[in-house]
C-alpha cells in the first residue's frame, strides 16, 4: 500500500519494513506526513552526526591540502563527482567489498 512519501516520489527501496514502519508511526503520533517526518529524522540524524561527518571532511581537508573541513563540505556539495574520485584517490574509510544495507537497487 503506498503511502504519502511513495506518491510524493521519495523512494523507500532502501529503507528496511521495520524502519518504515518506525517511520510511519512516528508521524501518525507527531501528525505529520510521512514526507514531513522524514524530512525532520535525516536532519535530526545529520546533526547528530555532524561531529563525526566534519573529522572526516578534516581528513581529507589535510589529504587534499585544503584549508579546513568547512571547504572540505563545501567541495563536496559543489562538486560531488569530483570528490567521490579524490576520495578515492585517497582511500576510503569503509572498505568496497562490504555490502550496504542502505544502498539502492543499481548502486552496490
Amino acid at each position: 500500500m503506498p503511502n504519502d512519501l511513495e506518491q510524493a516520489g521519495y523512494s523507500f527501496s532502501a529503507l528496511p519494513e521495520y524502519e518504515k514502519k518506525l517511520l510511519v508511526a512516528l508521524a501518525t503520533f507527531l501528525g505529520r506526513s510521512t514526507t514531513s517526518q522524514s524530512t525532520a529524522c535525516l536532519a535530526m540524524y545529520l546533526r547528530q552526526s555532524a561531529d563525526r561527518i566534519l573529522n572526516q571532511c578534516r581528513y581529507y581537508a589535510h589529504c587534499w591540502g585544503m584549508n579546513n573541513e568547512w571547504e572540505v563540505l563545501d567541495y563536496i556539495f559543489q562538486h560531488p563527482e569530483r570528490a567521490r574520485e579524490l576520495i578515492e584517490c585517497a582511500g576510503t574509510v569503509h572498505s568496497a567489498d562490504e555490502a550496504d544495507v542502505f544502498a539502492e537497487k543499481g548502486e552496490e
